[in-house]
C-alpha cells in the first residue's frame, strides 16, 4: 500500500476538505467535532488534541469515516491518529454561571465592581 510523505499543512487543508464533504453530506456533527481540531502530522501519525473525553470517544467512534478520506487524498494507507484530551482547554469552557462570572472578571475585572454595586447574585 502506498504511503506517500506528507506534511502538517497538507493534512490540515485535506482535513477541511473533509470536514465540508461531511457538512453537505448531511453529517453536521461529526463536521462540527472536526472543526473543534486541527490534526498536526507527526510522520503517519496525526496529533489530535480535544477539550473534553465525550469529544474524544465521538472522533474515535468516527475514525472509520474520516481515515478513507484523508488515506486517499494523500496516497497514503498508514495515516491513523492519536488523541488526546488538554485539560487546559477543557477549562477554558464556563458551564454554571459563576464559572462564566470567574471568565469575565479575569477579562475585565471592572465586572466585580459592577456585581457589588448593583449586588448581583450568582
Amino acid at each position: 500500500m502506498p504511503s506517500d510523505v506528507f506534511t502538517t499543512e497538507q493534512i490540515q487543508k485535506q482535513w477541511q476538505l473533509t470536514k465540508i464533504d461531511f457538512n453537505k453530506k448531511g453529517d453536521k456533527l461529526l463536521a462540527s467535532l472536526m472543526s473543534s481540531c486541527t490534526p498536526i502530522a507527526n510522520g503517519n501519525l496525526l496529533k489530535i488534541e480535544l477539550p473534553s473525553k465525550l469529544m474524544k470517544a465521538d472522533l474515535e467512534k468516527s475514525k472509520l469515516k474520516i481515515l478513507p478520506h484523508i488515506r486517499q487524498a494523500l496516497n497514503n494507507y498508514k495515516i491513523d491518529f492519536s488523541i488526546t484530551v488538554n485539560e487546559e482547554t477543557v477549562k477554558k469552557f464556563a458551564y454554571t454561571n459563576a464559572e462564566k462570572f470567574a471568565y469575565l472578571n479575569d477579562k475585565n475585572e471592572l465586572a466585580s465592581v459592577l456585581k457589588s454595586k448593583f449586588s448581583l447574585d450568582l
